[in-house]
């Protein structure tokens, strides 16, 4: 009979361990707004300058996307 209850207590502790461990579960979506185009970086000071456009670009449209 004691060695039942300590089974049954070790089992419910352990439960409630594993139970406190749950993540939060993701759902992707499907946003509908057109990516731009990505520009050629050749090196240039101008290259970078786009690049760095595009990326402000594709960062608002997924900040857009998440807000939903």
């Amino acid at each position: 009979m004691r060695i039942k209850k300590c089974l049954v207590l070790l089992f419910s502790v352990f439960c409630v361990g594993c139970a406190s461990t749950q993540n939060e579960v993701l759902i992707p979506i499907k946003c509908n707004l057109k990516m731009p185009l990505k520009p050629v970086y050749d090196g240039s000071f101008e290259s970078a300058k786009s690049l760095m456009v595009y990326f402000l670009k594709v960062e608002q449209i997924a900040k857009d996307c998440t807000q939903n």
